[in-house]
């Protein structure tokens, strides 16, 4: 996936120009507190701490409950962290563009979000430092060469050119070599096959490429 058009479509601001604000990536109030996720997020006391210690950057939330009716779940941010909640697509855009930096804090852990940035979560001075340093050192506009658009034609075009019949016999004949002639030509898990037959979406191949039954 390639997010160069949007990048380029998106007017940048000089750092000279930018407000005093650091944009906190997680869209859920419970991210913020470790007691909620496993102690993942940095401590509370980071964000009290936040202004006076990066220089006077104001921490910016777009965070919403995850659940309103529970009364667990964590209705705002922590203290210092000023929640604007959650906003559009184009809102959030130009709210990133004009703060000084985007912090991870490392919530969802699996998420496609910015990553933790490197500092030690359960050090807050490490945080400090880490945030002082970026606002000493603002980067350009930069996009990858493998995010750029030429590289992903490339490499769409090497997936829908690829033999994959070939793949298929290389990948039986590794099979038959460790486990015997008699190994079960399916590489996908039994579960994984069975689901997409009831759900219509397969077919059964005989040995000799033609289709024995369609589901």
């Amino acid at each position: 996936m390639s997010l160069e058009k949007q990048c380029n479509g998106t007017a940048f601001i000089p750092h000279n120009q930018r407000k005093d604000t650091a944009v906190i990536m997680g869209k859920l109030t419970q991210y913020y507190f470790p007691n909620r996720t496993g102690d993942l997020p940095p401590p509370l006391e980071a964000w009290t701490g936040f202004h006076a210690q990066t220089g006077g950057l104001q921490a910016i939330g777009n965070a919403k409950p995850s659940n309103p009716l529970d009364p667990g779940d964590p209705p705002g941010t922590p203290d210092g962290v000023l929640n604007r909640g959650p906003l559009d697509r184009d809102a959030f855009t130009k709210q990133v563009g004009e703060a000084r930096m985007l912090i991870g804090i490392g919530m969802p852990a699996i998420s496609p979000s910015p990553y933790l940035a490197f500092y030690n979560r359960h050090d807050v001075q490490s945080l400090y430092a880490a945030v002082r340093k970026a606002r000493a050192n603002p980067i350009d506009p930069f996009i990858p060469d493998e995010m750029r658009y030429a590289n992903v034609a490339r490499l769409t075009l090497q997936a829908v050119n690829r033999d994959y019949r070939a793949l298929a016999r290389e990948i039986q004949r590794e099979r038959r070599h460790v486990y015997g002639e008699d190994a079960v030509d399916a590489v996908i898990p039994d579960h994984v096959r069975e689901t997409l037959f009831s759900r219509g979406w397969g077919m059964r191949m005989m040995r000799d490429g033609t289709v024995g039954k369609t589901l």
